[in-house]
């Protein structure tokens, strides 16, 4: 991603009004200097969004949905955060910054592969004629009920059964490394160069601004194999991170019930057919994380629809593991599974758009599908199973991100076994420090509290989280996991940072401690960043100091804890 430098963000942000951003998306209500409307994020009927004219923000009373001018892009349009900035500095006539010379190489580099790639489009599409395999892959498709508008709009082509007649469309606009980069041909150890698909209808995979990024391949040999070939791993084509159909589904505003996710191309195509547009697919595998954190950018309704045999549950199982970790309060997910015997595609010709439709609101609720999961083999009569169900729940409930729904199931799951909540594990934070419930609340400084200031320090110079040890982490929530994350990646966009972190809480906070200005230079706040430290030192020792007095005045301290007690009395007369 390309560096983007903050003052021309703060520019950026300062030359737009997030008003007139908004209100062309949302129904506003002047309300004293301030607007309210119903929250675009989530479905309300009683105005909870409101924009902050004094501060350009806004923030829903409702789900919690908050930010700047680029938060908005980037939920509302699922926008990246380079895209977000590009989009409002089209609006606001800014140039964007030059970029460094390896940044321009890379774009120059990139832009050469789309181009590839949409010329190999283009060659495919235009095969359907004078082909004689293209005859072939007309009745095989018309025979499936696909009609040929519906082909056009996905501008699904076929992939003729020479050896490189591609190649030799290509090669006198495109040099051999682009094409090979791009995925589109093979070059074998002779030398000699061949067409990566041949004989195959060709569904291009474009992401949600319609550029085509690879390609999935289906042969219509009885033997031929695989029986889909996408394109290789490419600078342009993450298998993992796209999704099929994802630009024809946003063509549209999305419906309230959000996203249907299905496996295969002809399920999308298919029910698109018949007036189902919202539809995307995996790519044939089970949907990923990364393909998981795109979808909840655009909605925060799933549906995911699977093939009713063993496959297809395995594969709703999958899809249910990587879901977990990224919900949110406020998400909703639904699993359909189909009659055994039915894929999206056979179900939708034979049965019909409102069976489907109904089929979906039917589909079960991730709470149902989860314990059904956990309670599969067993009968729960016994304290054994009723163990073993708890068990198998608890590892995926454990997935899930603190907040109102992880407790909601955990109070259903002790419900379920018929077990008080007392032997059910509360929630943990996943991967993160978590909070120590007896810590102190942080000391203040003015009107920002130690930990703010601290972090609030981080954002104009990141370079200070290397001196953060972890023994201070638990006292720097809810920090901790950002903090960690600066360590790791030696983040220095921070920014940047901030606008891609995933909890919107966090970034909220963040981004309100990166508008504060700072009134000191930056000698002046090295030295101020390493009195805060010693301040919190000094903290944590003395309360790990006194936990254990207080344990001295009524009981005998064993001998390890007071050899600890005398290095934390003698660590913090240093440091004062």
């Amino acid at each position: 991603m390309p560096t983007i430098p903050d003052w021309f963000v703060e520019e950026l942000l300062a030359r737009t009004d997030i008003v007139t951003l908004i209100e062309p998306r949302v129904s506003l209500k002047k309300s004293g200097t301030n607007y309210s409307a119903c929250c675009p994020f989530h479905n309300e009927k009683t105005p909870s969004f409101v924009i902050f004219s004094r501060n350009q923000n806004f923030h829903c009373f409702g789900c919690g949905a908050h930010g700047d001018a680029i938060t908005f892009l980037r939920q509302i349009d699922g926008m990246g955060y380079v895209e977000a900035i590009e989009t409002l500095a089209s609006r606001a006539g800014l140039p964007m910054p030059e970029d460094s010379e390896s940044q321009k190489q890379e774009r120059g580099q990139r832009q050469g592969l789309l181009k590839a790639t949409q010329e190999a489009s283009l060659f495919y599409q235009k095969s359907w004629k004078n082909n004689e395999f293209a005859a072939i892959a007309s009745d095989y498709l018309k025979n499936r009920g696909l009609q040929g508008q519906t082909a056009k709009h996905y501008q699904m082509g076929v992939a003729p059964t020479g050896r490189d007649g591609l190649y030799k469309s290509l090669e006198k606009t495109f040099s051999l490394p682009t094409l090979l980069n791009a995925g589109l041909v093979l070059q074998e150890d002779s030398g000699s160069v061949r067409d990566r698909f041949r004989a195959r209808v060709i569904f291009p995979i474009r992401d949600k601004r319609g550029q085509v990024l690879g390609f999935g391949g289906r042969t219509l040999q009885k033997d031929g194999q695989p029986k889909y070939l996408n394109s290789p791993e490419t600078p342009l084509f993450h298998k993992g991170h796209e999704l099929y159909g994802l630009y024809e589904a946003l063509l549209q505003p999305l419906p309230k019930s959000g996203l249907i996710v299905v496996e295969g191309y002809m399920d999308v195509v298919m029910l698109y057919q018949h007036g189902i547009p919202n539809v995307v697919a995996s790519l044939g595998t089970a949907c990923t994380r990364e393909q998981i954190k795109k979808l909840f950018k655009l909605t925060p309704h799933i549906t995911f629809c699977f093939d009713g045999d063993n496959a297809g549950k395995k594969a709703a199982e999958r899809a249910l593991s990587n879901v977990l970790p990224e919900l949110e309060d406020g998400f909703t997910v639904h699993f359909l599974l189909l009659p055994e015997g039915h894929d999206p595609d056979s179900y939708v010709r034979e049965k019909g758009k409102e069976a489907f439709l109904t089929a979906q609101k039917q589909a079960m609720p991730l709470n149902d599908f989860l314990f059904e999961g956990a309670a599969r083999d067993l009968v729960l009569q016994s304290p054994e199973d009723k163990v073993i169900f708890v068990q198998n729940a608890q590892k995926q409930i454990d997935l899930i991100r603190p907040g109102l729904f992880k407790n909601l199931l955990l109070q259903e799951l002790s419900k379920r076994a018929q077990i008080s909540t007392d032997w059910i594990a509360k929630p943990e934070s996943t991967g993160q420090v978590a909070a120590t419930p007896s810590r102190r609340k942080a000391e203040p400084i003015g009107s920002v509290s130690l930990v703010d200031r601290i972090m609030a320090m981080l954002l104009k110079d990141a370079t200070l989280a290397l001196q953060i040890p972890v023994e201070l982490m638990p006292l720097m929530e809810p920090y901790s996991a950002c903090i960690l994350k600066l360590q790791e990646d030696r983040i220095t966009d921070t920014l940047g940072f901030v606008h891609n972190w995933p909890n919107p809480k966090e970034q909220a906070l963040m981004l309100g401690l990166h508008r504060r200005p700072m009134s000191v230079n930056a000698a002046g706040m090295r030295q101020e960043f390493e009195d805060a430290l010693k301040r919190l030192t000094r903290s944590r020792l003395t309360e790990e100091a006194d936990i254990l007095l207080k344990k001295a005045a009524n009981a005998t301290l064993s001998v390890e804890e007071k050899r600890i007690l005398a290095g934390l009395l003698q660590e913090r007369a240093n440091s004062n």
